[in-house]
């Protein structure tokens, strides 16, 4: 029962979601379209479903190709070249993304 009522939440979230980003993604792309690449920058464990929102919901006409978002969730491997924790310690993705920018601005 409780699984069925998030599902329900959820689907009802999707209809909001949809028109905030549709509305956003319109304004950022009407100067220039925007990439069909999308990267993901989320919580591990918001990656699939947010994933699945970017690709199935139709924001094609924010694209330069016309065509929906490949989406591509930002994972930590993609910076471990730019980020090394001391001691092997976990870091999450907000933490190495500005760790990367500020080595990157160093740089």
């Amino acid at each position: 029962d409780a699984c069925d009522a998030i599902k329900a939440s959820t689907a009802r979230v999707e209809i909001d979601l949809a028109r905030v980003y549709g509305e956003a993604l319109t304004k950022v792309a009407t100067p220039v379209r925007l990439p069909t690449e999308l990267v993901l920058v989320t919580h591990p464990d918001l990656a699939p479903w947010l994933s699945k929102f970017f690709s199935r919901i139709d924001f094609s006409q924010c694209t330069t190709t016309a065509q929906p978002f490949s989406v591509r969730p930002l994972e930590l491997k993609d910076l471990a070249h730019l980020v090394v924790s001391e001691g092997g310690a976990a870091a999450d993705i907000e933490l190495s993304i500005a760790t990367a920018l500020v080595n990157t601005e160093e740089s």
